[in-house]
């Protein structure tokens, strides 16, 4: 459940749940944490969508893997201190928010991260900061 208000997950006709204050939530798994070892990376694509997944620690993050400046890919981008920097030129997205401090205009799209057994989901209908990471 995304949302603390009690009203619980609901089904819906369209296959996709809500939680709460209608959040649709569209899990959808992308690895086992075989595949994405500590340290590691790796690129997934959904519905057309390039999505950068990372275990930093053993806590899994999801971001979009286009730079929002100029496009660059950031599964290729150097991992520091709970952070990604785009390949390109630098630019420096916060894993857990998708903040750039450098020029917060530029924000990464992240995703939440939910760990079952030893598979990895990502919630695509989630998008913001202070996502639930899974965690080994």
């Amino acid at each position: 459940m995304l949302g603390s208000c009690g009203a619980g997950d609901m089904q819906f006709k369209d296959g996709g749940q809500r939680s709460g204050a209608g959040v649709r939530e569209e899990k959808i798994k992308v690895a086992t944490i075989e595949e994405v070892p500590a340290g590691g990376r790796k690129l997934i694509e959904v519905n057309g969508l390039e999505i950068a997944l990372f275990n930093l620690d053993g806590r899994y993050y999801a971001m979009n893997n286009v730079c929002p400046h100029r496009q660059g890919p950031l599964i290729r981008g150097k991992i520091d201190q709970g952070g990604v920097c785009c390949p390109m030129h630098g630019w420096r997205f916060e894993l857990e928010t998708g903040e750039c401090r450098m020029h917060p205009h530029a924000k990464a799209k992240v995703y939440p991260v939910r760990l079952e057994k030893n598979s990895l989901f990502v919630d695509l209908g989630v998008v913001g900061e202070g996502v639930n990471h899974g965690e080994i």
